[in-house]
């Protein structure tokens, strides 16, 4: 029998990349009242996936193993089962491209849309202006569309544009050759075959874009990448399991507290012949707690 209609609860998310998409399928497995939900997103091709899993290049590689990439916690390996089943061969510690976590994140999406039976979902392509309190709730005023009164707003809109270097010239900005935002991957096209490419910073970003820009057949020009320290990433060894103890409160710890509780677990861990990594894996689940508190 289909469920007894009950008050509806309306609720706008404003931001359609991972976070929002991860808020949208978990409302969607809660079986209680009715939801109206809607998903706001200003930029269509970055629907399910944001600026860090819209990236189509090869050498932009997720910076955690397949094994912890799950979108559901009761279903650890629902990523790698995914990559199985697209025929991309994957090892539950391999780190695969970006690209293939945001097809996977579209596609499950897409499924949960598809099968959805109890609530109600509209996506918006449009950029959110203002959220405006009402008698009767929220005014949800979004690129000159109608505005919409909901109950709730989540807002799930992602880290911030990179900063400017400091002490940059306008004409550097406006001369066109100046990327701050490198991770689309779209400025490929615009180097020439022999230019000289300069990255401020020697981190994993740096990694990225250094690789796709030397895996493009028609590039035979320079890449120069600066950092105050010149420090590389490190690459990733052996990791050892070990085995944490009591965990506290970590709702309830102070930053103090959660502090002096790190370090004695890491030593904890390297006399266990781990290291710092172990700790994070096995912080992991404690993350929201932490968040909270």
């Amino acid at each position: 029998m289909p469920p007894e209609r009950t008050a509806t609860t309306r609720i706008a998310i404003v931001g359609g990349g991972l976070s929002g998409s991860l808020l949208l399928l978990q409302l969607l497995r809660l079986r209680g009242p009715l939801l109206e939900l809607v998903l706001y997103e200003k930029r269509a091709t970055q629907f399910c996936r944001g600026v860090a899993y819209s990236s189509q290049l090869p050498y932009q590689l997720l910076n955690v193993p397949v094994k912890d990439m799950s979108l559901f916690g009761d279903r650890p390996s629902h990523f790698h089962d995914w990559l199985r089943q697209q025929g991309i061969a994957a090892q539950p510690d391999d780190f695969v491209a970006r690209r293939h976590f945001g097809d996977y994140v579209q596609a499950t999406v897409s499924e949960a849309l598809l099968t959805e039976d109890l609530h109600s979902v509209t996506l918006v392509t449009a950029e959110v202006n203002d959220i405006v309190p009402q008698v009767d709730g929220l005014r949800v005023e979004a690129g000159g569309l109608p505005a919409r009164i909901v109950d709730k707003v989540f807002l799930c809109t992602g880290n911030f544009p990179p900063a400017e270097l400091p002490g940059l010239m306008p004409g550097v900005r406006m001369s066109g050759r100046y990327i701050d935002a490198p991770w689309d991957g779209s400025y490929l096209a615009k180097v020439g075959a022999h230019d000289t490419v300069l990255i401020a910073g020697t981190g994993l970003s740096m990694v990225d874009q250094a690789m796709s820009l030397l895996q493009q057949s028609a590039f035979h020009g320079q890449v120069i990448a600066l950092s105050r320290h010149g420090l590389l990433p490190l690459a990733h060894g052996p990791l050892k399991s070990y085995s944490r103890s009591t965990a506290p409160d970590f709702a309830a710890l102070s930053l103090r507290e959660l502090y002096r509780w790190f370090i004695s677990e890491l030593q904890r861990a390297q006399q266990e012949g781990s290291d710092f990594r172990g700790v994070f894996d096995r912080l992991r689940p404690e993350l929201p707690l932490i968040w909270q508190g």
